[in-house]
């Protein structure tokens, strides 16, 4: 028997094209985005976070919350990155957006 992915943040799937291979999730703005960063890939992966490469190795990850963070109270901001094989665009606003599209397409 298998254990259950272990999420940390509470990622929702708004939508996904199984075509495309892309993915449109929320998080809530009060959790760190490197943390749903991870959360959505697996989420969309169908696998534990915990086995994912650390995202420490895609982007800066103290600069990328210390972004965010910011711009929480201050407008909107639009990131991109690669991550895990997917290119990675966060967008924060009045909600928190993540995007994943696979890179290899």
């Amino acid at each position: 028997m298998s254990t259950p992915p272990t999420h940390t943040t509470d990622v929702e799937l708004l939508e996904r094209d199984a075509d495309e291979g892309t993915a449109v999730l929320s998080y809530d703005l009060a959790d760190r985005p490197t943390v749903a960063v991870v959360d959505a890939v697996a989420t969309v992966e169908g696998v534990d976070p915990i086995s994912l490469e650390p995202l420490h190795d895609a982007v800066d990850t103290d600069a990328l919350d210390r972004l965010v963070g910011h711009t929480r109270s201050n407008g909107d901001v639009r990131v991109t990155f690669a991550f895990a094989g997917y290119e990675v665009e966060i967008e924060i606003g009045s909600a928190g957006r993540i995007r994943l599209e696979p890179r290899d397409r």
